[in-house]
């Protein structure tokens, strides 16, 4: 589904293909744009077709046919599965990343065999059926290190790691399948609650304010008891907490992104006091933002001298 749209807009700057076990693989640019572009599952479409979008830089917001929104920005991951009929996605910021197309029964059939992988990937799709197709899995120490190692590989290997790479993914996913739902969808499945939605929406548009529970309660026509339990119920952590997260991931983009100073970033994430901002940063990052502002600008040592 997505795969058919990067290629059909010319928007794929390598590929790599390997129709014989089932994976391709392709690197891709989409430029920002304020529309929103519609999608629809082909009629040719495999029936046991999955999709991975690694993001690299940029941001979007991909909203599925149930008007589930994720939003896919760096070193997230979103997986595709043929159950998701249609989605809609607007690019907020240059989207590059790396896109990856599997047929799981040609990919179980062959590479899984020869290698003795005893993987339930169609039990993985019915899984993916109960999100609606759509899964934005969190950040991960396993896709960082694939950009990292990437930018030091030749062009003929770096096609064959992906492919290797992508067999280890579907080993994660499957060993991971029965509790997919405590590290993704938890933070995801905000369908549920209207009101949910809503109040995120409300704190994503005043990242730099102020915000309390009355607002959120005005917004959403909720008593605060009611807000707090339905949000830890969809989301599996507090209001306050959620809202810290959102300001200090978004202010860890701007610190990679651009060349404001820290002080002026604190102040978009709405925080005035940089002790406060310093302390809830390394809270959530374990470094400081000045520390993570020179990691971000330092070129990584190649793993493999």
């Amino acid at each position: 589904m997505f795969d058919v749209y990067i290629r059909k807009e010319n928007l794929v700057k390598r590929q790599w293909n390997n129709a014989d076990i089932g994976i391709s693989i392709c690197q891709f640019i989409l430029p920002a744009s304020a529309e929103k572009v519609s999608l629809f599952l082909p009629e040719n479409h495999s029936p046991s077709s999955l999709e991975l979008l690694f993001c690299m830089e940029g941001r979007m917001t991909v909203c599925g046919s149930d008007n589930l929104s994720h939003t896919a920005q760096k070193g997230r991951i979103l997986i595709l599965s043929d159950s998701c009929k249609a989605f809609s996605l607007e690019v907020q910021m240059k989207l590059s990343g790396i896109l990856a197309s599997l047929n799981l029964k040609r990919v179980q059939d062959t590479a899984c065999t020869a290698l003795g992988m005893d993987l339930k990937l169609m039990d993985l799709l019915r899984k993916l059926e109960t999100e609606h197709g759509l899964l934005l899995l969190p950040d991960h120490n396993w896709n960082k290190g694939i950009f990292d190692q990437m930018a030091y590989l030749p062009e003929n290997v770096c096609g064959q790691c992906y492919f290797l790479k992508m067999l280890e993914f579907l080993l994660i996913l499957d060993a991971q399948k029965e509790n997919m739902e405590l590290t993704a969808a938890s933070q995801n499945r905000t369908c549920c609650n209207r009101n949910v939605l809503a109040a995120q929406a409300y704190m994503k548009e005043h990242l730099s304010e102020k915000v309390t529970i009355t607002d959120l309660c005005r917004v959403v026509s909720l008593s605060p008891t009611y807000l707090k339990t339905e949000f830890h119920r969809a989301c599996g952590k507090s209001i306050h907490r959620w809202f810290v997260e959102l300001r200090i991931h978004r202010a860890a983009e701007l610190i990679s992104d651009t060349k404001l100073p820290i002080y002026k970033i604190a102040q978009e994430v709405g925080y005035e006091s940089m002790s406060q901002f310093s302390s809830a940063f390394k809270r959530q990052y374990g470094v400081t933002p000045g520390e993570y502002k020179k990691m971000s600008k330092t070129e990584i040592a190649c793993p493999i001298p």
